[in-house]
């Protein structure tokens, strides 16, 4: 479930910046592939937070 979850926020972040570029006429392929590739990192950032933090509460 937390997979399709994450997914379609990077769905929509992909999709949220390819609009942004269309709209700002910056390149269109550049961006969403920027976001593509860095959306993972915030998300694996975001996942080892909330690991670490879980296990200083339990300790």
């Amino acid at each position: 479930m937390q997979v399709f979850i994450v997914l379609a926020l990077l769905v929509a972040a992909v999709f949220a910046s390819y609009k942004l570029a269309l709209e700002k006429q910056q390149n269109k392929i550049i961006w969403p592939a920027i976001t593509l590739l860095i959306g993972p990192g915030i998300f694996i950032i975001q996942y080892l937070v909330s690991v670490f933090t879980d296990k200083r509460k339990i300790a």
